[in-house]
């Protein structure tokens, strides 16, 4: 489990420490107060990744705090000795479970503890074209991340891969997972838990057949004829209309599911939101040690909230859990004393409260 983050230069916070419970955490702010942040922190120091690409792919200078980038280019326009903005985001494991390659005082608090560490910093092998480059500083606007390089590290200060990390997380938002991909996966559980084999032949044999039912069809044929004789500026062979019948046009990524009876992109937006949540959860939450879920109240009444939140926690049992959110229900649901109101240095726990207040 994940026991605190300390965040550097990266998006909203400036600098910013939060502390986490073993079981569940519930984020509360203003908008743009951080929530999304901090659950795409945690996802990146575990898996070196942002949106699932490499970091060092996806690198940007709108990454950095806006205020680190603007002193930084300001320094540097007024002939001051400017350091290149980093974004560090050290993320501390529990010391009881986390193995003893990860320990080490590489972190911003320099505490000896296990953890791992993502560093956005310049590349000294670009130090030289740098350095060229600023010589003219009206030319700097932004950040220059074509210098900078990713640094993925444990605390003792070795450079580590996905392997070396005894946690994984799995991070849920409804409004990034594409309902075609969700509604495939849905039709294959389904039809792996309810099916036996004989059946799943005979599924496949049928939706062959109706495709290659569909070219001999009467005004198929009629417009086929038509078309074997069409100008031939392409190519020279015969043109004609026809149902892929080839593996890899197979029936899992062509059927779709109808709740009652209508077809799954057409069923109300909170629906939508539910099953697309509830797929992510059956799909990778078992492997997972850590769920962050992306404000699962869109769209949704109190009633499917609360049948969604309690469904979000028992599947969820014994692991930790990171939840951003806007809804007072959500909180009463999931248990008021694991709130954390964000602000911009720091995550403040209900539970932290004296206990006559």
């Amino acid at each position: 489990m994940l026991s605190k983050i300390v965040i550097q230069n990266y998006r909203t916070f400036r600098k910013f420490k939060l502390d986490f419970d073993p079981k569940m955490n519930i984020l509360v702010g203003d908008n743009d107060a951080g929530k999304s942040t901090i659950l795409e922190a945690i996802s990146l120091a575990l898996t070196g990744r942002l949106r699932g690409r490499l970091l060092a792919q996806d690198l940007s200078p709108y990454l950095f705090h806006k205020d680190a980038a603007a002193e930084y280019i300001a320094a540097l326009q007024e002939g001051r000795d400017a350091r290149p903005p980093e974004i560090i985001i050290d993320l501390f494991l529990d010391s009881k479970t986390a193995p003893a390659e990860l320990m080490g005082t590489n972190n911003l608090l320099k505490a000896n503890e296990p953890g791992v560490r993502i560093r956005v910093a310049l590349n000294p092998d670009y130090e030289p074209e740098y350095k060229e480059f600023i010589k003219d500083p009206t030319q700097v606007r932004l950040v220059p991340t074509e210098y900078y390089k990713v640094d993925w590290l444990a605390f003792s200060g070795n450079g580590i891969t996905f392997r070396s990390i005894p946690a994984t997380a799995s991070l849920i938002d409804a409004s990034n997972i594409h309902l075609q991909s969700g509604v495939d996966y849905y039709l294959n559980g389904i039809i792996n838990s309810h099916l036996a084999p004989d059946e799943r032949v005979k599924l496949t044999r049928a939706y062959r057949s109706l495709r290659e039912n569909f070219a001999a069809d009467d005004s198929i044929v009629k417009i086929n004829e038509k078309l074997r004789g069409a100008p031939s500026d392409v190519s020279d062979r015969e043109l004609t209309l026809g149902i892929d019948v080839s593996q890899k046009s197979s029936w899992e990524s062509s059927i779709v599911p109808h709740l009652d009876e209508l077809p799954f992109q057409y069923v109300g937006k909170g629906e939508q939101s539910t099953l697309k949540i509830l797929l992510a959860l059956n799909k990778k939450v078992e492997d997972a040690h850590i769920v962050l879920v992306e404000e699962p109240e869109n769209h949704l009444s109190f009633s499917n909230l609360g049948k969604l939140v309690k469904k979000i926690s028992d599947k969820c049992d014994g692991k930790q859990v990171f939840i951003t959110t806007h809804s007072s229900y959500v909180l009463n649901k999931l248990g008021l004393e694991k709130l954390v109101l964000l602000s911009e240095t720091e995550g403040f726990r209900l539970d932290s409260l004296p206990a006559d207040t």
